[in-house]
């Protein structure tokens, strides 16, 4: 039996070369790989960690731009959790499973906002049991995509609002749809803004 630490240790791996794949037009598929300590070097005070927040970091130059304005959480399994629990769940909110990956996802972004010059998107990257990859985004980061490619808008997705007091709207899709219709260079342009 496959314990938990080596699923998700397997699952960022996949994801960390699918973004790689992804943001290099398949050219370096080891740009981003899992970040060393289950995510957790960001959240010590080790000088010189840099870009290791979240579950994924990168590992040349050329990535910098993609970690330094987004935080990755990646999470497999969990049992049968699903987005309809948001809405009519019996249990209370703290106990949604989505919820929890956000919580994660938002306690790193925290210290890297504190830590860092940048500011970070959170965004989760989910798979449940037996189904496709997803990806959650926050409101503030979709609408900055969409300047950029409003090709993006047409995609399928679900958009959730009043999740709560700290995530507001959130917006999830389909990963592998995300990927094939969002230009990378478009976070290398968001991130240059300033």
């Amino acid at each position: 039996m496959v314990n938990s630490k080596s699923k998700g240790g397997s699952y960022e791996r996949e994801i960390a070369k699918k973004l790689s794949n992804w943001y290099t037009n398949g050219s370096d598929p080891n740009l981003f790989y899992r970040t060393g300590g289950s995510g957790s070097r960001g959240k010590t005070n080790i000088v010189g960690v840099h870009n290791q927040y979240g579950d994924i970091m990168a590992v040349g130059a050329r990535g910098h731009d993609l970690m330094n304005m987004c935080i990755f959480e990646l999470k497999k399994g969990y049992g049968q959790w699903d987005i309809l629990s948001l809405l009519d769940g019996t249990g209370t909110l703290e106990n949604n499973q989505l919820l929890k990956f956000l919580d994660e996802v938002y306690e790193d972004v925290d210290i890297a906002n504190e830590k860092t010059e940048f500011y970070h998107h959170p965004i989760v990257i989910a798979r449940r049991n037996r189904k496709k990859d997803i990806i959650v985004l926050e409101k503030d980061l979709l609408p900055k995509i969409f300047n950029y490619d409003m090709r993006f808008t047409k995609l399928p997705r679900i958009t959730i609002n009043n999740v709560g007091e700290k995530y507001r709207t959130i917006h999830i899709m389909n990963l592998d749809d995300f990927l094939d219709n969002v230009d990378p260079a478009i976070f290398t342009e968001i991130a240059n803004e300033k």
